[in-house]
């Protein structure tokens, strides 16, 4: 729609508006004119999300802890070096700045188990990016 306001056309009656369609919560246009109210619905949704989140990963960690063993004495049984991967990744979060949303970027160190021999020669992966 161009406009948000329509025009009907009956033969019966003239010509008559119809109402704006009403603001989605998830559009720009009504994140501006938030009430109090929604702020704190939204506020207490996701402060639940997050009690959500760190309580299904705990308990996964926790189901999940021997097989991480395995995983862990395989990778050292198979080959010299460290069992984790560590690297410096790049991360962005958007935060609320008054009415404005800002990307925070900031650097995070990403652990996983190491899949490869230790110290492999970078050599052929920079000839294929080149």
């Amino acid at each position: 729609m161009a406009s948000s306001t329509l025009t009907v056309a009956n033969t019966a009656a003239k010509p008559r508006a119809l109402p704006p369609r009403a603001a989605h919560p998830h559009d720009r246009a009504s994140a501006l004119a938030c009430l109090p109210a929604e702020k704190l619905c939204n506020t207490f949704y996701f402060g639940c999300k997050r009690y959500l989140d760190l309580i299904l990963a705990a308990m996964l960690l926790i189901l999940l802890l021997p097989l991480f063993v395995l995983i862990a004495l395989l990778i050292k049984l198979d080959s010299p070096g460290p069992v984790f991967f560590r690297q410096e990744r790049v991360g962005a979060k958007h935060r609320l700045l008054g009415t404005n949303t800002i990307w925070v970027i900031r650097n995070f160190t990403m652990y996983k188990f190491r899949s490869m021999v230790a110290n492999a020669d970078p050599s052929p992966n920079l000839s294929y990016i080149r």
